[in-house]
């Protein structure tokens, strides 16, 4: 079997640059420390109500001048801060996104921790007797917004409090930050998405405090928050290990099937796992559920029969991203999952509730498109893989918003004998000198600056090469799913390799849907070679070319236009205005995908197929 590849920009994907000890840590490093075992430096508090403190990791600091650049803020919520901190670090690294990124990590207290002990190069004389909440990691409270215990300085803080006051304190302390990023993994994938649920955090994608877009990353939670009181039937809960194929699309009011007991005893629907007793003032008071419900109700003033459908209507304006693993197919009653009567309701193992989960938004919200995805283990026998969903969050800042990306490839129409255009400048340059330097003609048939570098591959209209999680696609988008790594092979030839490490394949028959492979050999390697005018073709050792048939990505033989690839690197994209500056100030066109144009009409917009004055527009 031909060994695995893992290129620098793929370590953070896979346990193979960590080994399994990354993930399955000891326990000594998934206990909170204080002082910390390790990244002393970047250990700092951010201020509680009552003279408390949450510890959190933090780089750049505040206060160095690198923060000064910074344009997104990364907030990891995981119970094992230390460890995960150093690898989301790394992987914003390898990304180089860290001259613009700031990385977050909180760390859940379960001992007594004073600021002098957790951070003594910040404390003060003032504060250095700020103490640190304590929540029972053990327990499960935490994950749904619990309170921590009691001390003398104060009654105990919310864990949704908490969350709240460091996306505000990452914000004051980060005057230039553009967006924010708060991701889950497991039992913090639990937090985020009953926060994200509670939260006026993130409603219509943006802050409370500044208004910045927010993402919310929610990666294989072992249980998830329904919004309605239905329950997948039982025909979606197969006991067995079921896979990425498993749909749901039956939803009913669950009866008394499991432990014998009446529809679990009537709780299926309580809060932690649904929205029951949110009600104001519901619950015992210190219970889970009352705490719940007074953070839910101090920043909305509802009514108790319009709780529901305010969490709902808000939940669907929030920019909130699921992944799931494709092996995380293990049966819950075995550990890997909570197996109470009320969590068994939403599935038999984590795959499995997590798209129960997504059917279950698409019934509850039907205007509503759940933005999910699924990942491949590159270890085959350790699924539950923290560093599998690092890289999309270093992803292409270009656009954040609702993934409204400008078609730019089509912004502007080919005239000799009218205004510049902007197409050939998007998809490869008119002059001999940019052909030559875009595309050599010798050896591997690219420029070498396109190889170990994350680059786009565009096809004829504009549109990206994109993994979307296993399924090869065209996309307008610029962000993480669309970035490959071209490597050499030798002989002339290239590996092609997507965010995930996986490589692109040509084992597809003539005409068939291309694939990706976990493996190098002679079936993912191609040769690249000079189409004209910047591009390329892509093509395997049998003699077929990768094409884009309409937006579906396909293996045939075909030298014609639906065959020419542009390689672009990503930084190229990226980087101040998405066109050529010779664009700026001299009149062009601004056509659309059918080839017609923007055109003013005395003040009426409209689009025409003319090349004339009421066509021509200054950028």
């Amino acid at each position: 079997m031909p060994r695995r590849v893992l290129h620098l920009w793929a370590l953070a994907l896979a346990l193979g640059a960590h080994g399994p000890q990354q993930v399955r840590a000891s326990e000594a490093e998934r206990a909170f420390q204080c002082p910390p075992q390790s990244r002393g430096d970047d250990a700092m508090g951010v201020p509680l109500a009552g003279d408390a403190f949450l510890p959190v990791f933090a780089t750049p600091a505040p206060e160095t001048d690198e923060a000064s650049t910074i344009k997104q803020a990364i907030i990891v919520v995981h119970g094992a801060a230390e460890v995960y901190f150093e690898d989301v670090v790394k992987a914003v690294q390898r990304q180089k996104e860290n001259q613009s990124t700031v990385v977050i990590a909180i760390a859940l207290p379960d001992k007594a921790c004073s600021l002098k002990d957790w951070a003594p190069q910040r404390h003060s004389a003032l504060n250095g007797g700020y103490r640190a909440p304590i929540w029972n990691i053990s327990g499960d409270q935490w994950q749904f917004g619990g309170l921590s215990e009691h001390q003398p300085d104060h009654d105990g803080v919310s864990s949704f409090a908490a969350l709240d006051s460091l996306l505000a304190w990452t914000q004051k302390e980060y005057p230039s930050l553009e967006r924010l990023t708060v991701a889950g993994f497991s039992s913090g994938a639990a937090l985020a998405l009953r926060w994200a649920a509670l939260s006026q955090e993130g409603t219509d994608g943006r802050t409370a405090l500044r208004g910045l877009p927010l993402r919310i990353v929610v990666v294989s939670p072992p249980t998830l928050l329904y919004l309605s009181p239905e329950r997948p039937a039982a025909s979606c809960r197969g006991t067995g290990e079921t896979g990425p194929e498993h749909l749901c699309s039956e939803f009913g009011t669950p009866s008394g099937e499991l432990k014998g007991q009446a529809a679990c005893g009537w709780e299926w629907d309580d809060y932690g796992l649904g929205l029951g007793g949110l009600q104001k003032a519901g619950g015992k008071t210190g219970s889970v559920r009352r705490v719940a419900s007074d953070y839910l109700h101090e920043a909305l003033d509802i009514s108790d029969t319009e709780v529901a459908a305010v969490i709902r209507s808000r939940f669907e304006t929030k920019d909130i991203r699921f992944l799931f693993g494709a092996k995380e197919t293990e049966p819950c009653d075995r550990g890997s999952c909570p197996d109470s009567c009320a969590a068994m309701l939403e599935g038999s193992n984590r795959l499995q509730r997590g798209l129960n989960f997504m059917s279950h938004l698409k019934a509850v919200l039907p205007s509503y498109e759940p933005k999910c995805g699924i990942y491949q283990d590159a270890t085959p026998f350790l699924a539950h893989n923290f560093t599998k969903w690092l890289l999309p969050l270093c992803e292409d800042p270009k656009a954040h918003e609702d993934d409204k990306h400008d078609s730019d490839a089509n912004a502007s129409k080919t005239n000799s004998e009218g205004p510049t255009s902007a197409t050939d400048d998007k998809h490869g340059s008119d002059s001999a000198e940019d052909d030559k330097h875009d595309v050599a003609a010798e050896g591997l048939g690219i420029d070498k600056k396109f190889l170990d570098t994350p680059v786009f591959l565009l096809a004829a209209d504009g549109k990206q090469l994109s993994d979307n999680f296993g399924k090869l696609e065209m996309h307008p988008n610029l962000e993480a799913w669309e970035k490959w790594l071209i490597s050499e092979a030798g002989g002339g030839e290239v590996y092609l390799t997507s965010y995930r490490g996986e490589h692109l394949s040509n084992s597809a028959g003539d005409g068939e849907v291309a694939k990706e492979s976990h493996w190098v050999g002679a079936e993912t390697k191609w040769t690249l070679s000079d189409a004209g005018h910047g591009q390329v073709f892509i093509t395997s050792a049998r003699g077929v070319q990768l094409a884009d048939d309409g937006g579906k990505v396909v293996i045939r033989r075909e030298n014609g236009a639906s065959a020419k690839w542009t390689i672009r690197a990503c930084d190229e994209s990226a980087k101040g205005l998405v066109i050529d500056k010779k664009l700026l100030d001299t009149p062009v066109f601004l056509t659309a995908a059918d080839g017609k144009q923007l055109s003013d009409n005395f003040g009426k917009l409209e689009m025409h197929p003319n090349l004339e004055a009421w066509e021509k527009w200054l950028i």
